[in-house]
């Protein structure tokens, strides 16, 4: 699926016992144009002696396409809102 120029995956986990696990990861291409799928993080926080990856696992498909889309549109949100639109120099 694509949301704002960007390919992500839903995986479906399935276990034993039947329970299932979805999770998203996104695509990225390398240095020979190969398509590589990595897990989705939302987040991650270094605190210097070690870090934590913060990656969607939801019980339900619906509520992990939501989750995600509502995730890539939040900081696609803050990355416009960095983007610098005018600059003036005053004397």
């Amino acid at each position: 699926m694509k949301i704002h120029n960007k390919e992500f995956r839903i995986v479906e986990k399935t276990y034993g016992n039947g329970l299932k696990q979805y999770y998203a990861e996104h695509c990225y291409l390398n240095l020979f144009f190969f398509k590589l799928w990595e897990d989705y993080e939302y987040d991650y926080v270094d605190y210097g002696y070690g870090s934590i990856s913060y990656k969607y696992r939801f019980p339900t498909y619906d509520e992990c396409v939501k989750e995600l889309t509502k995730n890539v549109e939040e900081k696609i949100k803050e990355k416009n809102n960095k983007k610098i639109i005018n600059i003036k120099i005053f004397k």
